[in-house]
């Protein structure tokens, strides 16, 4: 069993299961497209069971429907070394060209797959052991249902206070892997001539910059100003979900949300760090990748260490 998730991950943050799972399912489903816009929705089972050596699975099921780029994993187990009933779930976004062609034409649904493979990957090579984040995300999705469902009875709009939880959300450890994962596989096989400029110009490392540079205070300010109960939404949040029974609300959501900038960070980081695997020469690069894992490593330890502390 690994452990350490970070220091098993291959150069550059990309695993090879990683790699060999998103070809698998990716060329599937570009053989399946003309089925798909004819019948709107395919249902694939034993895919990977069939497919992949060297990761057992057994009773995979993927669907794979029309519509904006998305993907999850629904439901997976582990038992005995083999990953059971993964159900996965993805939707598919098609252009004209690609409607009236019938065929993927640099579709961005291939880093999706890339995200949902690495949280896959994630969970074997722990032996099912679950991340403490994918926790987290349970907790927090439980607390973004009751505000959700408390703001209809209200008739108010949740939007402003969940944009803040997504946050949170985001800067999860696997989260983050699998951006900085799906962000390599996005760059793979391009000839960008500035690929560091066109990271910055990505969404997702556009998410992350912003988070790192939030204002907590001005934060919590606006919540207030929101929602007149916040007082509440915000006990919720910190016991139910951070799990810190201090009643200074304020000052532990500054703590944690300073820890979330610093995730955010070294994501940007990290993101940025795909570049030199495009601008250097093949001896230059094994020397770059080998430096920023073995910092990758010791931050990552660090990390660690101060997870187990909290």
């Amino acid at each position: 069993m690994i452990k350490n998730w970070e220091n098993f991950n291959e150069r550059l943050h990309v695993n090879g299961d990683v790699k060999h799972l998103t070809n698998i399912i990716y060329n599937k489903i570009y053989q399946l497209i003309p089925n798909l816009i004819l019948k709107k929705e395919i249902i694939i089972k034993n895919l990977l069971q069939d497919n992949y050596g060297r990761i057992k699975f057994k009773n995979d099921i993927i669907k794979i429907k029309i519509g904006n780029n998305y993907g999850v994993v629904k439901n997976m187990e582990f038992n005995n070394g083999v990953i059971e009933n993964l159900d996965m779930e993805f939707k598919v976004s098609l252009s004209k060209d690609e409607l009236k062609n019938k065929y993927l034409i640099k579709n961005r649904i291939k880093e999706t797959i890339n995200h949902e493979s690495q949280h896959i990957v994630e969970f074997y090579h722990t032996g099912g052991v679950v991340p403490e984040s994918w926790d987290f995300n349970s907790r927090l999705k439980k607390h973004e249902d009751r505000f959700t469902d408390f703001c209809k009875k209200m008739n108010i709009n949740p939007d402003d206070w969940l944009n803040i939880t997504h946050m949170f959300y985001l800067c999860e450890e696997h989260e983050i892997r699998s951006n900085v994962s799906s962000t390599h596989e996005y760059f793979k096989n391009k000839d960008y001539s500035n690929v560091e400029e066109h990271i910055k110009n990505r969404k997702e490392f556009k998410d992350y910059k912003l988070i790192s540079t939030e204002n907590t205070k001005l934060i919590l300010s606006n919540m207030y100003r929101i929602y007149t109960f916040f007082n509440s939404v915000l006990d919720d949040f910190i016991k139910n979900v951070i799990l810190n029974q201090n009643s200074d609300l304020k000052n532990v959501f500054d703590k944690e949300f300073q820890w979330i900038k610093k995730r955010a960070s070294e994501c940007c980081r990290k993101m940025l760090s795909i570049s030199f695997n495009f601008h250097t020469n093949e001896s230059d690069r094994i020397l770059i990748d080998s430096k920023v894992m073995n910092r990758d490593i010791k931050i990552n330890l660090i990390l660690d260490r101060k997870i187990k502390m909290r």
